[in-house]
Order: C-alpha cells, then sequence, then structure tokens
C-alpha cells in the first residue's frame, strides 16, 4: 500500500508541474462545461433549458401516475402522453 500512495504522490507531483497537464486537466473542462452550457441555454429567455419529456404509462399503476404527476410539475420538462412507443 505504501508504495502505491509514493506511486500516485509522484504522478501527482509530474501533473503539477507539467503546466500543459495543469491546463489540459482542470481549466480546459471547466471552460468547455461553461461553453456547453451556455450553448444549451442560449435563446430560451430564462437561462433554464426546456426538455420535453413523453411519458407512456403501459402498466397504469399509481407509482406511474405519481411518477407522470410529479414530472409534469418539474420546472422545465415540459410532459406529454404518449399512446405507445413513437
Amino acid at each position: 500500500m505504501r508504495t502505491i500512495l509514493a506511486m500516485a504522490g509522484l504522478q501527482l507531483r509530474l501533473a503539477v508541474r507539467n503546466r500543459a497537464n495543469l491546463a489540459l486537466g482542470l481549466i480546459l473542462p471547466l471552460l468547455l462545461t461553461g461553453v456547453f452550457g451556455l450553448i444549451t441555454a442560449a435563446g430560451q429567455g430564462t437561462g433554464q433549458p426546456v426538455y420535453p419529456v413523453a411519458v407512456w404509462d403501459e402498466d397504469g399503476s399509481l407509482a406511474s401516475a405519481v411518477l407522470a404527476r410529479a414530472l409534469g410539475e418539474a420546472e422545465g420538462l415540459p410532459v406529454r402522453s404518449a399512446a405507445g412507443p413513437e
């Protein structure tokens, strides 16, 4: 176990020393997350994306009705009922 921790520490120190690794490993993912967040929220006005959801209640149980109702009440999830697989 001591050997594994020593190897992990060495790899971490080597990664932090190299600025390119630091940029690619930390800064680039954060930057891409921000860019894709802005892309999906663009043109929505509220800044919150809307994802339409179709619900097909095949078994008609109470649990599925509660789930469909909860999805319908969620903000940003317009729910429509489907008669079958579309």
